[in-house]
Formats: C-alpha cells, structure tokens, sequence
C-alpha cells in the first residue's frame, strides 16, 4: 500500500489515502506498516522548505498571501499571490538567498500546539484564507513567523540542505 495522502480525521486520527502496489487487504486485517525512512525525510525537508520559503516571502514582498502548495518527496510547489506588478528574476534569486540564509542560520523549527482559538492573540501569525483549522493546531515557528500546520517538519532549518527556485510563472 502505497500512501499518497493523508487527512486528520478526528483528535489523534489520521486517516491515509493511497492506492495497493501489490497484494490485498479485507476488511478487520491486522497489518503491520513500515514508514518509507528516506521518502519521508524528503517530504519534510520539502515541507520545511514551504515554511522557510513563506517567511522569505512574508519579509521579501510588501503583500503576499499564501494561496495553496504541494509537498512531494522531490519538489515542492509553492503558489501565491502578491502585491506587485511582476516578480524579476533579480527578486527571485533575492528570495532563493533569503531561503539559504535560513538554512544555513541553522534555525530550531519549534513545534507548539494551541487551541486554534488561542490562533487569535497571536502577534507574528501567518495563516492560509479560507482555511479551517482543528481545533488543537500545532504552530511551526522559525523563528521569523508562525504558521499553523498538521505537517510532519524537521527539527532544523540546516536539516533542509538547500533550496533552489527552478520555475515561476505569473497568472
């Protein structure tokens, strides 16, 4: 079984969505699971990556919001929007900078969890619009903003090894 996503479906619940590479399962089977060690450390050096990129974007840019972004173990993909008329490729290498700067600062990604009412009194919070938090919500902080996630992240931002824009496009 091969998983592709996963959902939190109730305190401490996390449902995984994937599709059957081999064999079968029944309904009431015990089955023992073994993590992918090296897929998943991808997926949160890429995860990382999104927070880093999000704050760099946050300090960089006069306006930015967040709009969506996919995490695989090889790439991630970051979309948002911005208050600006273009982004140059003088600003995208000044974010790729911004990004490696934090990596190699070395920063702790601290996870707390809160009651998402406590999201409220926070000074630095940076969420998603529209987006609907349970109600305990664990904070990543890299020490430049705090953003709620359900993600599995690493301890380091020196843990994510290196970053590198290598697209954008403008709609």
């Amino acid at each position: 079984f091969e998983v592709e996503n996963t959902r939190l479906v109730g305190t401490g619940l996390v449902a995984h969505m994937g599709r059957m590479t081999h064999g079968s399962l029944a309904s009431q089977q015990t089955v023992l699971t073994k993590p992918d060690a090296e897929r998943r450390f991808r997926c949160m050096q890429n995860h990382s990556a999104t927070h880093a990129l999000n704050a760099a974007l946050q300090s960089l840019l006069p306006i930015t919001c967040q709009k969506s972004s996919l995490v695989t173990p090889d790439f991630l993909r970051f979309e948002f929007a911005f208050f600006k008329s273009e982004i140059d490729l003088a600003a995208l290498k000044n974010i790729e900078s911004h990004v490696l700067e934090l990596i190699q600062e070395n920063r702790p990604l601290k996870r707390t969890e809160i009651d998402s009412e406590g999201l409220l009194s926070l000074d630095n919070l940076v969420t998603l619009p529209g987006e609907v938090y349970p109600d305990r919500v664990s904070l990543i902080d890299l020490g430049t903003q705090v953003e709620p996630c359900c993600g599995t992240h690493l301890a380091s931002s020196a843990d994510i090894l290196n970053f590198v824009i290598v697209s954008c496009k403008t709609s």
